[in-house]
């Protein structure tokens, strides 16, 4: 999954609060595992039109000059969906809210052989060929590779090489600090785009019967580092 946000296009919004007097933590509610057998298109990626996914935004980067920090909110909206044959075909809007960078438009294929991004950008441009975040079953793809080329992780056209890896369930927090039980994505990629040749690592957590709900990025390009994670804000189930 491509997602690219320069820090000169943020606002931050950082806060934070302190415990009562007298605060006893409680042990978190059990947390039910995920049975791998039943995940399927339809469970990790559960699209409806109009359904927006807001998500706690945290930036780290790194150059020469020293690191900023940032905090925001961003979200993905489902702006269309059409489904055909058991196909589905979405058009998803990534914004950065109170920002002055221009929400970045994707088209994403969910099917029963798997979740692609088709597109990423502003002007929602291309793959070479669909862009894979899972395939089905997932027992016979735990690794995959893809190579094209498209919009890089720096944010310019180029080739790629994509490496992915599933990983088993783990627990992980969200943003409100539910606990839930998600598939982790692994995703090693090599680029070389019209500006640069870099790397980038990301893993993206699918929870089933709620998409997407945490995302970590590792960017390196020879200028800068950029560590970025998103958290889902939504209470969500611990399931």
């Amino acid at each position: 999954m491509r997602i690219w946000i320069p820090l000169l296009g943020l606002v931050a919004a950082a806060g934070c609060s302190h415990a009562p007097t007298g605060y006893v933590p409680q042990p978190p509610p059990p947390v039910k595992q995920i049975d791998m057998s039943t995940l399927d298109e339809s469970s990790l990626m559960p699209l409806q039109k109009g359904e927006v996914w807001v998500y706690k935004v945290d930036i780290l980067e790194t150059t020469k000059a020293g690191s900023n920090s940032l905090a925001a909110e961003a979200s993905y909206k489902v702006r269309d969906l059409t489904t055909q044959g058991g196909v589905q075909h979405a058009t998803m809007v990534f914004a950065i809210h109170n920002s002055t960078q221009p929400p970045e438009v994707q088209q994403w294929t969910v099917s029963p052989k798997g979740v692609f991004q088709d597109s990423a950008g502003q002007e929602s441009k291309s793959f070479s060929s669909p862009q894979p975040l899972l395939l089905f079953p997932l027992k016979d793809h735990k690794t995959f590779t893809w190579k094209g080329s498209g919009l890089c992780p720096d944010g310019s056209f180029g080739t790629m090489t994509v490496t992915a890896k599933v990983l088993d369930p783990e627990i992980v927090d969200t943003a409100r600090g539910t606990r839930v039980s998600a598939l982790p994505v692994e995703i090693h990629t090599d680029y070389a785009s019209s500006s640069a040749k870099g790397q980038s690592r990301n893993t993206t957590w699918f929870q089933p019967g709620a998409g997407i709900v945490r995302y970590v990025q590792d960017f390196g390009a020879p200028d800068r580092r950029t560590h970025l994670v998103m958290a889902r804000e939504q209470e969500l189930s611990g399931q």
